[in-house]
């Protein structure tokens, strides 16, 4: 069994008596990915900001190959940082922003050599001599990412590192991220908002809410079997039944009335809010009534049009509902 290159265990996070997160622990594989999901709010920023040494834990330790890294600074940390603003240099130019922590530990020479090559990998290779300034919004996070990997950390913590670009250039630079962690072989945690971005980025995905580790697993398995509540109304398409079942979108659909066996169906009165577009599939967005919790379901493309506001009923069949994951909350 090979032996684990990350270890964090039991880490806790207070402001005074406000409790951030409660006892975090995981493990990562090197060269592993993790997408850490989660609400607005739940600690996930404060959770890479700790283990950068940006700010500290209130208890707990974390270990690299064994070894407790806590007791070290921020810059004796082997550990890089990506944040969702670039924060790079303006009086330097790209090729000395990317070089400039090589630079403490190599010859200017041999740092600018590495960090043309590293420039070539991102297709930077032409604003070796520009100034930020020059460069757009993608380019300049481009250059943010080399400078945290061209030091070789040993963990890299990527902070919501495109929430400020749009929506094309996101899906351009993610695919590339990815790509350039994977070839470097980089450990690497990432914090994100979206779902989406979660799946493609992530081997493994971790859903923190309410203080703590709701579910880590496979991006599939969370989606597809939710551990909790929690998990099903963040990561997954789906209508939470009760505590112990939930009925997946695509299991569910609009009637305008109650059509069917009782006993074979359950029905939820629903209002319809609009529609949306995407991949080429439909989607409405409605609204339900008793749970007043909003819901997207794929429909029909030659479906009827359906007037904002009107009334009908979400229909799913009981033999569509499933139980809550009880058994794969930290699925390796």
């Amino acid at each position: 069994m090979n032996k684990t290159y990350i270890d964090i265990k039991n880490v806790h996070k207070s402001f005074q008596k406000n409790e951030v997160f409660g006892s975090i622990q995981l493990s990562l594989n090197k060269g592993e990915i993790l997408s850490l999901v989660g609400p607005s709010g739940t600690g996930k920023s404060t959770f890479l900001r700790c283990l950068a040494g940006l700010d500290q834990f209130s208890s707990g330790d974390v270990l690299i190959e064994g070894k407790t890294i806590l007791s070290k600074k921020t810059k004796d940390r082997p550990i890089g940082m990506v944040f969702q603003q670039p924060l790079l240099f303006p009086h330097l130019t790209i090729l000395e922003n990317v070089t400039y922590g090589l630079r403490l530990h190599k010859k200017k020479k041999e740092a600018d050599i590495v960090g043309m090559k590293y420039m070539k990998f991102v297709g930077l290779e032409g604003y070796t001599q520009m100034y930020p300034h020059s460069l757009s919004g993608g380019q300049q996070q481009r250059v943010a990412l080399i400078r945290a990997l061209i030091v070789k950390p040993k963990l890299l913590l990527l902070d919501e590192p495109f929430s400020s670009l749009d929506p094309d250039l996101r899906r351009e630079l993610r695919d590339g991220v990815r790509q350039l962690l994977k070839k470097e072989g980089m450990t690497a945690i990432f914090v994100t908002h979206d779902r989406e971005e979660a799946m493609l980025l992530g081997d493994r995905v971790a859903v923190l809410a309410n203080g703590s580790l709701q579910q880590i697993g496979n991006p599939q398995d969370v989606y597809e079997h939710p551990y909790n509540q929690t998990v099903a109304h963040f990561f997954s398409d789906a209508l939470v039944v009760d505590e112990h079942h939930y009925i997946r979108n695509y299991d569910l659909n609009w009637t305008d009335s109650k059509v069917g066996h009782s006993t074979e169906n359950i029905f939820y009165r629903a209002e319809w809010l609009n529609e949306s577009y995407h991949y080429g599939k439909r989607y409405a967005h409605v609204k339900m009534i008793e749970k007043n919790r909003r819901l997207v379901l794929p429909i029909d493309l030659d479906f009827r049009r359906v007037a904002h506001g009107e009334m009908g009923y979400i229909r799913a069949r009981q033999s569509t509902k499933c139980r809550f994951n009880k058994e794969g909350k930290f699925n390796e």
